[in-house]
């Protein structure tokens, strides 16, 4: 495989990951119930189970930017509450490209060239002024109703307006700082299917959970697309997740003292010009 798709698929991830992560602040406009329904009783829903503090998968990771398709392969690892890891493999075996997002910073590496760059959240300009919330982000792909307000979920409930959308419960935050996030549960299944990130009612970042499988207690999405619209050219990741396992997994950042650091726009040069 290429090495230079490394580096075109960090930079699409890196920009899907950071715009998912917006964050809000507490919510204070009234809630709107639908008649008959207590936010108590969407807790035995699937979508409010916890998958447990660790997943782990293997990933085929399809990007398509305006129409421009490309594939690779890699591995993701989640430990809740400490660092998601995601590896881009060559022939699906070797390890060429690693992103590590904990709830502090995101580490790049290319281990080809033995080079990594770090980025904290407040280094992004866009980002700094609106906070990024690591939570957030890690309970998307841990396909989880989150609260914006890292609010225990049976409290956050009560702070979201919930309707009936073709079947589907749709749970949405009131509106802060141009930020408003909507949560789309199965009526049937009892799963969450989708999550959609609004800003400033321009850019939006949905998130499609499909092909559902038993995973312990409940069931989990092995096809995950994440779009982003309002951009110059609209994206699309897509993860096709298989050996989808949530047993133990420790989140350690890497070991960089035989790697040089440089900066990011370097680094992802460094895939191109392989």
């Amino acid at each position: 495989m290429d090495v230079r798709k490394s580096k075109f698929f960090l930079t699409l991830l890196m920009a899907a990951l950071l715009l998912a992560g917006c964050r809000t602040t507490q919510q204070t406009s009234p809630t709107e119930i639908l008649p008959g329904i207590a936010p108590v009783e969407f807790q035995d829903m699937n979508a409010f189970k916890p998958i447990g503090n660790a997943l782990s998968a293997k990933v085929k990771m399809t990007a398509d930017i305006s129409g421009s398709k490309l594939s690779t392969t890699g591995n993701m690892k989640i430990e809740q509450g400490s660092g998601i890891a995601v590896g881009v493999t060559a022939l699906g075996l070797f390890e060429i490209a690693r992103l590590e997002v904990s709830p502090t910073d995101c580490q790049f590496l290319n281990k080809v060239t033995k080079e990594y760059a770090s980025l904290t959240y407040t280094e992004v300009g866009f980002l700094s002024e609106l906070g990024l919330n690591y939570n957030m982000l890690e309970a998307m792909f841990m396909n989880e109703v989150f609260s914006p307000e890292n609010l225990p979920i049976e409290k956050a409930l009560g702070n979201m307006a919930v309707t009936l959308v073709d079947d589907q419960f749709q749970l949405t935050t009131t509106e802060k700082d141009g930020m408003v996030y909507r949560f789309y549960v199965d009526r049937n299944s009892g799963e969450l299917v989708r999550t959609d990130g609004i800003y400033n009612s321009t850019i939006t970042v949905a998130c499609r959970y499909s092909d559902f499988r038993a995973l312990n207690d409940r069931f989990f999405p092995h096809k995950i697309n994440i779009n982003v619209d309002g951009l110059e050219d609209n994206v699309t990741l897509e993860f096709n997740l298989s050996n989808v396992r949530n047993d133990s997994y420790t989140f350690e950042k890497s070991n960089v003292s035989l790697f040089n650091e440089i900066d990011v726009e370097s680094l992802l040069e460094s895939f191109e010009n392989k």
